[in-house]
C-alpha cells in the first residue's frame, strides 16, 4: 500500500510495482478521492508514484478488467461509471452471493474461527462511532474475509473479492454514517452463525446491501434468495450440491471457446461452484492480447458467455481474471493445498 515520503508523494514498497499501484489505486477510487468518471492520465500517475509509465498502463488494465476502470479509444483511462441498471445487476449477484457465504459458514461453524470473528465484531462495535471511516473500512474487510474463512469455500471468495471491489464504490459514502447499524447487523449475521441457522444468516447477509436508493432491489435479492431456499429444500439431493464445483463439462467447454477468441492470449483455467440445483458461477483465468481495450474484452467476455450459455443455460455469471499463468498455477496448488 502506499506510504508518505519525505515529499509527501505517495512511494511504493519493493513489492511487484504493478500489484502496488493496483492497491494504491483503488484505494483512491473506494475512497472517492478519484471519482466517479475521473480521468487517469498515465504520465501524471507515473510522476505521482514515481514510477515510470508501464506498470501504470498494466495496473490500469488490471483495474479495467475487475470493472472498477474504464479505457476507451483515444480518450484514456477513467474511473468507471456505475448506472441503474449496472447497480442494479451488480447488487443482486452480491447480494445472492453474501447469502451464500453467511449460509456455509453457519453449516460449517468452526469454533476457533468464530471466536476470531467475535474479536473483530467487538473491535468493529467499539470504532463504530469514532468516526474513522478508514479504519471502519479495514474491519469491516476483515469481518467479510474472517466470515468467508468459516465458510471454507475458496472458489466463492476469489469471485466476492472482485464483487466486492465494484460495489464497494456504491456503498462506500453511506458506510460512516450507518456504522452502528452496520456493526449491529454484523452481530445478527454472527449469532446466526454461532446458533448454525443458515436460512437466517444467508437472509441476514443479503440485507445488508438494503439500499433505498435502489427501488427496493435489495428486497427482490432476499425474496431471490428464499426462492431458492425454498427450491432447494424441494431437491434436497441436489441442494446437497451448493458450494461445490459444477459439472466438469462447463469448465471444459468455456475453456473450449475461449482458446479460440481472437482477443484472448491464452486461456489458463477455469474454476466453477454450484450456487444452487441450477445456478452455476464461474471465473476463467486468463490473459488479454496486450493492445485490447474495455470495450473489446467487454464484448470478449459477452461472446464467451453468450457461447456457453447456449448450451449451458444453469451458467448465471461468468467472471474473468487477469493473470498469468504462473499466478494461475500457484493459485490452483494453494487451493488444493488447503482442500
Amino acid at each position: 500500500m502506499p506510504i508518505a515520503n519525505g515529499d509527501k508523494k505517495p512511494a511504493l514498497n519493493h513489492s511487484p510495482l504493478t500489484q502496488q499501484l493496483v492497491e494504491a489505486l483503488r484505494e483512491k477510487i473506494m475512497s472517492g478521492e478519484l471519482a466517479s468518471g475521473e480521468r487517469l492520465v498515465e504520465e501524471r500517475l507515473s510522476e505521482e508514484f514515481s514510477v515510470s509509465r508501464m506498470p501504470v498502463r498494466e495496473a490500469l488494465r488490471q483495474l479495467a478488467a475487475s470493472g472498477l476502470v474504464i479505457i476507451e479509444p483515444r480518450r484514456g483511462a477513467s474511473v468507471a461509471k456505475f448506472h441503474g441498471d449496472l447497480l442494479r445487476e451488480l447488487v443482486e449477484v452480491r447480494a445472492t452471493l453474501e447469502a451464500l457465504n453467511a449460509r456455509l459458514a453457519a453449516k460449517r461453524h468452526d469454533p476457533e474461527q468464530i471466536a476470531a470473528l467475535e474479536a473483530l465484531l467487538a473491535e468493529g462495535t467499539k470504532n463504530a462511532h469514532s468516526g474513522d471511516a478508514d479504519v471502519l473500512a479495514v474491519l469491516n474487510q476483515k469481518f467479510h474475509l474472517a466470515l468467508g474463512k468459516i465458510a471454507a469455500n475458496s472458489v466463492l471468495q476469489e469471485v466476492m473479492l472482485s464483487l466486492r471491489d465494484r460495489t464497494e464504490v456504491l456503498f462506500a459514502p453511506r458506510s460512516q454514517a450507518r456504522a452502528p447499524q452496520n456493526w449491529e447487523e454484523h452481530a445478527a449475521i454472527l449469532r446466526a452463525v454461532i446458533k448454525g441457522d443458515p436460512e437466517l444468516a444467508g437472509l441476514l447477509a443479503a440485507q445488508l446491501l438494503d439500499m433505498p436508493v435502489l427501488d427496493g432491489v435489495a428486497s427482490l435479492c432476499i425474496a431471490s434468495v428464499l426462492a431458492v431456499t425454498a427450491f432447494l429444500l424441494a431437491r434436497e439431493t441436489k441442494g446437497l450440491l451448493v458450494g461445490e464445483p459444477a459439472h466438469p463439462a462447463v469448465a471444459q467447454r468455456i475453456m473450449a471457446v475461449a482458446v479460440t477468441d481472437p482477443d484472448l492470449l491464452r486461456a489458463n483455467g477455469v474454476t466453477t461452484m454450484q450456487m444452487g440445483p441450477e445456478q452455476v458461477v464461474a471465473m476463467l483465468s486468463a490473459e488479454f492480447e496486450d493492445d485490447r481495450r474495455t470495450p473489446q474484452i467487454e464484448a470478449c467476455i459477452t461472446r464467451i458467455e453468450t457461447a456457453v450459455k447456449d448450451e449451458f443455460p444453469e451458467l448465471v455469471a461468468l467472471f474473468v481474471k487477469p493473470q498469468t499463468p504462473e499466478v494461475f498455477a500457484a493459485r490452483q496448488a494453494a487451493l488444493k493445498q488447503n482442500n
